[in-house]
């Protein structure tokens, strides 16, 4: 259900990102109370924002292999897309979001193609997360209510990814959803609620099916090198 009040801790973070179109309409959007974006002014002016930056992001991605000046532009266009990113990123084109600046994203981060951000309730990724082709993040709630649904009403419910995660191919990541330190996502689950700390999680929904060894290193140990050549061969299918 959606909520009846205006979430302060959300707003609180929220002051901490970029490029956010505040509004009431935007404050209830990531409160997670009843709202219809399409009626407010503001936040379509925030989703064709969104659009076109990425969208020359992901025109422009050819170029960026050859041309070192088009891949620092294409840097600083993902920099002023989201809400906050953090140094060594990849992401691989094509890549979208809705609004770009609800969605926090750690170091030494990795996206494969085909990431599908629907960022209309805050999204945090931490540090060392990679992700798998075809990956969808959805924060967006429909009533089952039909009459409430037909009058277009909806609402949101935040996502967390921590810290040295593993999103494998085709993972949908539904409203709500948790996925603690240390995690492994199979390819084509579905999350919709909480995995624990170093879980490897499958199915529809997902669930654990094991849990892996503590790792006494520290995320600021890892390799900065993430990119896609470094995992090749570690790929999941």
């Amino acid at each position: 259900m959606a909520s009846t009040q205006k979430d302060l801790s959300a707003l609180e973070r929220a002051r901490n990102l970029r490029h956010v179109p505040w509004c009431d309409d935007y404050e209830a959007m990531i409160s997670g109370m009843a709202y219809r974006p399409w009626e407010s002014p503001d936040l379509k002016k925030a989703q064709s924002r969104a659009a076109a930056l990425y969208q020359r992001y992901n025109d422009s991605a050819g170029a960026s292999a050859v041309d070192t000046d088009v891949a620092q532009e294409r840097a600083g266009i993902v920099r002023d897309l989201l809400g906050s990113v953090g140094e060594m990123f990849t992401i691989d084109a094509p890549f979208s979001v809705v609004y770009g600046c609800n969605l926090s994203v750690g170091k030494n981060f990795y996206a494969n193609i085909h990431l599908a951000i629907d960022d209309s309730a805050l999204i945090s990724i931490g540090d060392n997360v990679l992700i798998g082709p075809s990956v969808q993040f959805i924060t967006i709630n429909h009533p089952t209510d039909v009459a409430q649904r037909l009058q277009g009403v909806m609402y949101t419910r935040p996502i967390v990814v921590e810290d040295a995660c593993w999103i494998g191919a085709r993972v949908t990541i539904l409203p709500g959803a948790v996925i603690r330190y240390g995690c492994t996502i199979g390819a084509g689950a579905v999350v919709s609620g909480e995995i624990p700390e170093y879980s490897v999680a499958v199915g529809v929904p997902a669930r654990p099916v094991k849990r892996v060894s503590p790792t006494d290193t520290r995320p600021s140990e890892v390799s900065s090198e993430v990119t896609p050549e470094a995992h090749a061969s570690d790929q999941q299918s």
